[in-house]
């Protein structure tokens, strides 16, 4: 079976082709929708994120994600949204994420390695430079260390 990706920038027609497949039979997985449904009134994620994260549920029942990306210690679970985001090919929702992950997390390196790559994703080379630049300060003998190294030569940073 052959499985492909649909990806693009907001308003590209990824819901359109998405609908059509749907209507000629070919499967369709949603990540947005299946992240939306895990955390969804009732379920049993939302009730885990509940209990970690208490006050992140509001009166009637949803994830207040304000809230929860407010939380200093949502950091990694910030980091891991803005990942899953550039995995899937989508920067721009990636970067709100992982911005508030470095704000809540300062140390975090890995929320400033995957801040510039959704910056140089997105062509905001000032702001790649300044994250791969913060991951260095972080980790500067990091596995990743030679290669952000290159990326910064290239960026002219």
């Amino acid at each position: 079976m052959r499985v492909f990706g649909l990806t693009g920038n907001i308003g590209t027609g990824k819901s359109t082709v998405a609908r059509l497949f749907a209507e000629r039979g070919v499967p369709v997985i949603d990540a947005d929708q299946v992240a939306r449904d895990v955390v969804a009134p009732g379920t049993p994620g939302l009730a885990e994120v509940a209990v970690r994260f208490p006050g992140v549920v509001t009166r009637e029942g949803e994830l207040d994600r304000k809230a929860l990306a407010a939380r200093p210690q949502s950091a990694p679970i910030l980091v891991a949204l803005g990942d899953a985001y550039l995995e899937s090919d989508r920067p721009r929702n990636a970067v709100e994420p992982l911005e508030s992950a470095a704000r809540l997390d300062p140390g975090s390196a890995r929320a400033q390695l995957l801040l510039g790559t959704a910056y140089h994703s997105l062509g905001r080379k000032t702001d790649a430079s300044k994250a791969y630049r913060r991951f260095l300060e972080l980790e500067p003998s990091s596995e990743f260390a030679k290669d952000v190294k290159v990326i910064l030569a290239h960026l002219g940073g």
